[in-house]
């Protein structure tokens, strides 16, 4: 194999692997599961800022390891595709459901995890109206992150 080739599969695949354990690791210090010395950073941003952070860090890493995929031939490159969109389902279907699960909580209804979501959305945007918007809009978003990655290992996989 080239060197070449396997210095930049190496470095997509420990920069993806570390970009979504920095991700994860976010999240449960965010979430309060356990304090993370390190992103003590995360304590100072408001509650819709540390999930942006955590949104977009696993994203490029889920980006990075789909790249990282397309690298190989054959089973390796299907095998790697498939699992990494089934991470990123995994991963999307609670983002899909907190921005669902807003609708519920802007109503005083008490989804756990989602209200506090919520609350801060309605915070910072105080007109009804816009609150409706960015539910929708998450709601779409959510949508779109679930099926784009499914469209595109269904097509990296029916071309071998």
């Amino acid at each position: 194999m080239d060197k070449k080739k396997l210095t930049l599969q190496t470095s997509m695949a420990v920069i993806s692997v570390l970009l979504n354990i920095w991700g994860l690791l976010s999240l449960l210090h965010t979430i309060q599961v356990f304090n993370v010395p390190f992103l003590a950073y995360l304590d100072n941003l408001r509650l819709l800022l540390k999930y942006v952070v955590i949104v977009v860090t696993m994203a490029c890493g889920i980006m990075l390891f789909a790249r990282f995929a397309t690298t190989f031939k054959g089973k390796v490159k299907n095998t790697l595709a498939i699992i990494n969109c089934t991470y990123s389902t995994i991963l999307t279907l609670p983002l899909l459901g907190t921005f669902v699960g807003c609708f519920w909580a802007m109503k005083g209804i008490n989804v756990p995890m989602v209200t506090d979501i919520c609350n801060e959305f309605m915070d910072i945007f105080k007109s009804t109206g816009l609150q409706y918007f960015i539910f929708v809009a998450g709601t779409i978003m959510g949508i779109v992150f679930l099926a784009v990655p499914i469209i595109m290992t269904v097509q990296t996989v029916k071309k071998d």
